[in-house]
């Protein structure tokens, strides 16, 4: 996967990992699978990150990040 397709898939896991919390009653399962996936996620960004241009793909992820928080 390339940046944009990981901070896709982090951005969509983070909205269904709230859609989760909001259930009555939690899904324990689903919330722990999309933890994994999110966690995972990170860890290909961090990577990617570290093998690209760090500072400039740094700002930008970063930025992409905070404004899905």
């Amino acid at each position: 996967m390339n940046l944009e397709q990981l901070i896709g898939r982090y951005l969509r896991l983070k909205e269904e990992l709230g859609v989760a919390y909001s259930a009555v009653p939690w899904n324990v399962r689903r919330i722990d699978r999309l933890a994994r996936e999110i966690a995972a996620t990170e860890h290909a960004i961090r990577a990617l990150r570290s093998s690209s241009q760090p500072q400039q793909l740094s700002s930008a992820v970063d930025s992409e990040i905070r404004h899905a928080a």
